[in-house]
């Protein structure tokens, strides 16, 4: 008796909509970045008892910076749905076009 489990791929499927992608990027982005900060400011300002980091100036860069991060989690995420998603959450509408006529030269 061959066992066929060890033989098969695992196919996981990853969709969705770009809407709901977009929502998780930028939830993601700022949990991680608020995560990051609050470590920095346990490590900075409760350990060595340094005030700089609860300047606007290390908080306006995590805003930047989350802000960014949410933009380019954004994209690895459409490429991932690009690259092994199944399609389902997306629509294709068909748009008339009008191609781009010969000009007639005058002689």
């Amino acid at each position: 008796m061959s066992d066929t489990s060890n033989t098969q791929e695992a196919h996981i499927e990853f969709s969705g909509t770009p809407a709901k992608y977009k929502q998780i990027a930028v939830v993601g982005s700022f949990v991680l970045n608020t995560y990051l900060y609050l470590g920095m400011v346990g490590l900075v300002y409760g350990l060595n008892g340094n005030d700089w980091i609860l300047g606007w100036k290390p908080i306006l860069f995590t805003l930047v910076w989350g802000f960014l991060f949410s933009k380019i989690a954004f994209g690895w995420i459409m490429k991932l749905d690009a690259q092994v998603g199944s399609g389902k959450g997306w629509s294709l509408d068909s748009a008339p076009i009008k191609l781009p006529e010969r000009r007639v030269r005058s002689k």
